[in-house]
């Protein structure tokens, strides 16, 4: 029993950790556009 609880708790622990590197990655890219986005703002005035 304890063996089945550890490998779920694993499992779920990889997993959480590779959704939580793509929500890193999507806020970068997110951050990157909004830079991009002000900068050409700040250019045309």
């Amino acid at each position: 029993l304890t063996y089945c609880i550890s490998t779920r708790i694993t499992t779920f622990l990889s997993h959480f950790l590779i959704v939580l590197h793509f929500l890193v990655k999507i806020q970068n890219k997110i951050q990157n556009l909004n830079h991009v986005h002000f900068s050409i703002i700040n250019n045309h005035c």
